[in-house]
């Protein structure tokens, strides 16, 4: 049957027996298919005109997507200088990290880059060994100090080089006994010094035995020792 005399396209259905069903085609007056068939020049303002305008437009942003000539490669990191040059090498124009002679090497800590081969950290003879903790204690001693005056403070021994003093307040005395300088004072209220119970401890580092001084409020009392040299 005619669709409209300016169209000049016959709709017809068609049998086909290989699907079973009832094909639609649309023909024009030659009886060629035309279903699906776009026409080249689409009349404006039609559905077609309007979608043949849109693929263009695609097919022309996409070539105008183009990296001009010169720019930046994308994904590659330029370096440049503190006047905006590129840093590139000369042979093969690839960007390269170049360590510049007399500066400190990557990986290194400079120190001295005035003095030849001193780029580095040397550890000098018989300095500690890097990693190793070690002590130097290499002796032991001890004592008994008593003082035979209360208010009147003494040494705690002669001179003796020690690197710790470990001090306890006698554990039979009555009262407890100061420990500081030369002057310390036992007297509870207005006195001087680090006061020791009966049995109380307390530890030093000093370098000398003569450093250390007690007190105490009864005659006779005192403390006991033991130092490491």
């Amino acid at each position: 049957m005619a669709v409209g005399p300016t169209m000049r396209r016959i709709l017809r259905l068609v049998f086909d027996s290989t699907a079973n069903a009832l094909k639609t085609r649309l023909l024009d007056s030659a009886g060629t298919d035309v279903l699906g068939v776009v026409t080249a020049s689409p009349t404006s303002n039609t559905v077609l005109d309007r979608l043949k305008t849109i693929a263009t437009n695609v097919a022309n942003l996409a070539t105008t997507l183009v990296l001009a000539a010169g720019t930046a490669v994308i994904g590659k990191v330029r370096l440049v200088t503190a006047t905006g040059d590129e840093v590139t090498d000369d042979t093969s124009d690839a960007v390269k990290t170049l360590g510049v002679a007399g500066t400190a090497l990557i990986g290194k800590v400079g120190i001295d880059q005035a003095t030849a081969n001193a780029n580095e950290v040397v550890l000098k003879a018989g300095s500690a060994i890097a990693g190793r903790v070690g002590h130097d204690v290499t002796g032991i001693g001890h004592g008994v100090t008593t003082v035979t005056t209360a208010g009147t403070d003494v040494v705690l021994a002669a001179s003796t080089p020690c690197k710790i003093v470990i001090i306890q307040a006698q554990t039979d005395n009555t009262n407890p006994v100061a420990v500081g300088a030369t002057g310390v004072d036992a007297t509870v209220a207005t006195g001087t010094g680090i006061l020791l119970y009966p049995g109380e401890v307390i530890v030093l580092e000093v370098d000398n035995l003569a450093d250390v001084f007690i007190d105490s409020i009864t005659n006779g009392e005192g403390v006991r020792y033991t130092y490491l040299s």
